[in-house]
């Protein structure tokens, strides 16, 4: 997938929130330095593929502390005495096969001890049906054997009645003899290994890897404690976090390296290790070790963490990984809303599990509850443990399949934990991980969508992947089209051809290069349920341009080592994501806007979800008697600023050499949103390690989005440029108007205005509007008026699409229309109900006759005849009816014959109406007629207030294209209208 901003950061820090335990939480948006837990004393380094590690040379006084057996390239070595970690730091990293170097960062376990507050294990089954189904699970297996979980953590009791049926015992080892019996380096290790203490014995003097063990593999039907997911598993002890609760990341390496030997040369089928910790800064060699796991088909199942945050945007490790066989797991309550505490993310957070008031063992025959994330992961690995159980021939990655892929849907869940899932072992209808039967399952992997969308710039390449298994199985054959805004785009396919990686595996990929600006939906035909919406907009790049270095003397900042000031000039520059006011420069290559910034140890970007930031060499830096120096250039309002890093060192590099000096500087403008970085010389000889941008961080960054150039890496060169700006959006039309005008509400008429224009002259342009509430239709030219009625109250998207050559631009206008108050409706009421009073108490102002006066007219008529009817020889009932009969006919007659004296136009004087006579009228009641008949009342008055018309039988007939006043004239005595015959006139009330 390509798009060019990056939506990853770096946080690696102590993540428990209990007071017994003590937290390290980050605040990287402050102004000082964004710190991480590490330990003071040793560092880890991984050498080159290549360096044989007897070729591998320390520098003097550096102590190697510890190897591993299988992980050969990496080795923790020991701070000198005198010497601080950065120095330690900075000179190994000038040591010729050294690939790069890492603090040994602290990590902790998740967990929130909690005061006791249920009486049962909700999470296995509960009345409210928010468990993982454990007693049907159960029915089918309880777990085997030769299915092995490790527990990575403070160890366990080992002794525990609950869990010593269930504790793993090496088979290759004899306790108690002191001796290696099966050659893997490690005396005695019968339930594990120790790597906090360095020794064999995992027993836990935390609580933590105890609780865990027991959520995993508490023993079933011994009439004691607790039960756990998987009761007849075997779990393996690996002791890394001390009796605090806190460990080495080097230490937790030693036991991924111990346990990949377990699979790899023991035999253990080891199918996945519980990790629930976290902390400490983002590790490559750590990672490293996840990914052999990965080799070695052995899933890491990870605690998201307890911050309460989107690890999408503010990664916690080693959940945030992504490394393919780790599976990430929130926390969930009872009442399946995630916890306050969790951490979440739909890219980086694979599924949520019962992770607060969760009772298990402890030791010394204890058992507690416990919340956290900690909590949360033991159930997912024990889910693990019974689905390998039951399919002991399958990989990993179907395990991790089932696990995640089956839950259950959760509403709160949807746009924010993985696929909006959380775990159920056994399922409904044949749809849990160990009951499946024929479920297909078909959802979009990549990309991974918020519910804000994708965020990609114009021309861009979007390949996306669609996973369609049933029962975990690859589901071939399926014919799937990818839809932009409803129309066909793109076959996605599953044949190894494009961006399709592998053939046949279930995963149907198509890519998309993006040739819109604006917002547009993409979807799936068949059964894939997901959509998610795709914003092209100007993102920022950073691309190579000439050189074009900018030689000033400038007046010096005066910045010391590790501090930051805010340049005082009265300027303020245009960078690409926003004006900027307020510029603060640090000594470690770093620009922020807005607050200073203080980290001397980059990371990679996103840094900060609230931060506006440039970074154009930002490393452990030095002034070493060098400055940063800064000038103004030109007149206003196209003023430059240049700020300059001159004659800087790296930090542990401190030569007064020149050749080891390095110089760069940024060049920001008054009026054009765009930054230049020039790199004079990045070179440093004595500093192999941090040349050319190989320990630097290169790129730019607005509230949690990121553009990268580079991350460690020896990306830049002497005399070279890069220039940070919007890209061009050359080709593409323009929406230059789109707003909304009149009354929003419901069945009121609005107006809306659409303006467009081609990108060059003599070029073509297509609108198209889309009023969300299913009508659309094209746009004759470039500029439209047009008028439209929402019937019901709600928030519509009005879409306009502008298309010229291909290219095309989308321009969403959100129109709100709100239901009538309850005060708007009784003003209404009263003032049609004003109206139609004043119309039927003198309907002569308005040119009507009332029905009333039509049936007295009549009556009267009536009552002359009853009262002569000699005159008109009656002397029957039959006859009076008669005539009767006979003056209704004649009164019509009248009517008809003389409509001048009854407000009707004369037949001769019809004119033709249609709706733009009805719309040109001035208010008041005119008297019109039409040649043709009417029968779209709506299409043609919708303009108008009122219509009458005579339809004969002394009656008048009336309509309103509101519906209300409607109702009230029907109210009022007349009859409904539909139609206007050909001829008849009437009267229009505007």
């Amino acid at each position: 997938m390509e798009w060019r901003f990056s939506f990853r950061t770096l946080i690696c820090t102590a993540l428990m929130s209990s007071a017994s335990y003590g937290a390290i939480v980050p605040d990287a948006a402050n102004n000082a330095a964004k710190s991480t837990d590490q330990t003071a004393d040793q560092f880890i380094v991984r050498w080159d593929d290549n360096m044989i590690r007897s070729s591998r040379i320390a520098p003097s006084g550096f102590s190697i502390k510890k190897t591993f057996k299988h992980m050969n390239n990496f080795e923790v070595v020991g701070v000198p005495a005198g010497k601080t970690m950065r120095e330690a730091l900075a000179t190994y990293r000038n040591v010729p096969g050294v690939a790069y170097v890492e603090p040994d960062y602290v990590v902790h376990s998740l967990v929130t001890p909690n005061d006791p507050s249920y009486s049962d294990l909700w999470a296995m089954d509960n009345e409210t049906n928010t468990d993982l189904n454990m007693p049907q699970a159960w029915d089918i297996t309880t777990g085997s054997d030769n299915a092995v979980v490790a527990v990575i953590d403070s160890g366990i009791d080992y002794n525990h009645p609950d869990l010593t049926a269930n504790v793993w015992q090496n088979p290759g080892e004899i306790s108690g003899n002191g001796i290696d019996d099966d050659n893997n380096g490690y005396i005695d290790d019968v339930y594990g290994i120790d790597t906090a203490n360095g020794d064999s014995d995992p027993f836990d003097d935390n609580e933590h890897g105890t609780h865990v063990a027991g959520t995993i593999a508490a023993e079933m039907n011994n009439s004691i404690g607790v039960v756990g997911v998987a009761p007849q598993t075997k779990v393996i002890a690996c002791k890394f976090l001390n009796s605090y609760g806190s460990g080495n990341t080097s230490a937790a390496i030693e036991c991924l390296d111990y346990l990949y030997d377990l699979k790899v040369n023991q035999g253990i089928n080891i199918v996945a290790t519980n990790n629930s910790w976290g902390g400490g800064g983002y590790s490559e060699i750590l990672k490293e070790a996840i990914e052999q796991h990965n080799s070695a088909d052995i899933l890491f199942v990870a605690a998201a963490g307890n911050n309460g945050q989107n690890i999408d945007v503010n990664p916690s490790y080693p959940a945030a990984y992504d490394n393919t066989n780790i599976i990430s797991v929130a926390a969930i309550d009872e009442s399946d809303k995630i916890a306050y505490f969790s951490n979440y993310g739909v890219e980086r957070v694979d599924i949520a599990a019962p992770g607060v008031s969760i009772l298990s063992s402890t030791p010394n025959n204890g058992y507690r509850y416990f919340d956290g994330t900690s909590m949360a992961a033991p159930h997912v690995t024990g889910a693990v443990a019974l689905v390998a159980a039951l399919y002991p021939d399958e990989s990993a990655s179907y395990y991790q399949r089932l696990v995640t892929e089956l839950g259950v849907d959760v509403p709160s869940l949807a746009g924010v934990v993985g696929n909006g899932q959380r775990l159920t072992v056994w399922g409904e209808d044949g749809s849990g991980p160990l009951n499946c039967e024929d479920k297909v399952f078909a959802r979009l992997i990549d990309p991974v969508s918020s519910n804000d969308g994708i965020v990609v710039s114009p021309d861009d390449v979007i390949d996306f992947k669609v996973l369609v298994h049933n029962c975990g199985a690859p589901v071939l054959g399926q014919d799937y089209r990818a839809l932009l805004d409803g129309a066909e785009i793109a076959l996605l396919v599953d044949d190894g051809t494009g961006s399709d990686e592998t053939a046949n595996d279930g995963i149907y990929s198509a890519s998309l290069t993006v040739n819109f600006l604006g917002e547009a939906e993409l979807s799936f035909t068949g059964d894939i349920d997901n959509e998610f919406t795709i914003i092209s907009r100007e993102v920022p790049t950073i691309v190579e341009v000439p050189y074009s270095y900018i030689d000033f003397e400038g007046s010096p900042m005066e910045l010391g080592l590790d501090e930051f000031k805010q340049l005082d000039v009265d300027l303020s520059v245009q960078w690409p994501m926003g004006q900027v006011e307020k510029i603060f420069v640090s000594d470690h290559g770093f620009i922020s806007a807005d607050e200073g910034v203080l980290q001397w140890f980059n990371s990679s970007l996103p840094f900060s979800d609230d931060l506006h930031a440039i970074m154009p060499f930002w490393d452990d830096l030095n002034p070493n008697g060098g400055d940063v120096y800064y000038a103004v250039f030109g007149e206003a309002p196209n003023r430059q600023l240049v700020i300059e890093w001159r004659d800087y060192s790296f930090y542990g590099f401190l030569t007064e050499d020149p050749e080891d000096k390095i110089e760069f500087q940024v060049v920001m403008n008054e009026s054009t949103p765009e930054i230049l970085i020039n790199y004079k010389d990045v070179e440093a000889p004595a500093n192999s390690f941090g040349s050319n941008g190989g320990s630097a961080t290169i790129g730019y960054e607005f509230s949690g989005d990121a553009v990268e150039l580079s991350y460690n890496q020896s990306s830049i060169s002497n005399e070279s440029s890069y220039r940070v700006s919007l890209p061009s959006t050359e080709g593409y039309p323009e929406i230059s108007k789109l707003n909304a005008t009149g009354i929003l509400r419901p069945g009121y008429p609005i107006v809306i205005d659409v303006e467009g224009s081609a990108p060059e002259e003599g070029a073509d342009i297509e609108l198209s509007i889309d009023y969300g509430d299913g009508e659309s239709f094209d746009i004759e030219g470039d500029t439209a008026s047009l008028t439209h009625t929402f019937l019901e109250a709600g928030t519509y998207s009005v879409v306009v699409v502008a298309d010229s050559n291909g290219k095309q631009v989308f321009r969403t206008l959100y129109v709100e229309i709100q239901a009538l108050s309850s005060l708007e409706q009784a003003l209404i009421d009263a003032e049609e109900q004003r109206v139609t009073d004043a119309i039927l108490t003198d309907p002569e102002l308005y040119g009507l006759a009332t029905q009333e006066s039509l049936t007295n007219a009549l009556a009267t008529a009536t009552e002359n005849i009853l009262g002569s009817l000699d005159e008109y020889g009656l002397a029957t009932q039959v006859a009076l009816e008669a005539a009767v009969a006979q003056a209704s006919l004649e009164s019509e007659e009248l009517v008809k014959n003389f409509p001048d004296q009854y407000g009707l136009i004369d037949a001769d004087t019809l004119t033709f109406v249609n709706a733009k006579t009805v719309s040109e009228l001035a208010a008041g009641t005119h008297l019109l007629g039409s040649s043709v008949a009417i029968t779209d009342l709506q299409a043609v008055f919708s303009d108008a207030r009122l219509v009458w018309v005579y339809v004969g039988e002394n009656t008048f007939a009336g309509w309103s294209p509101d519906a209300q006043l409607n109702e009230q004239i029907l109210n009022s005595g007349y009859q409904p209208l539909q139609t206007i015959e050909a001829g008849a006139g009437f009267w229009v009330k505007k």
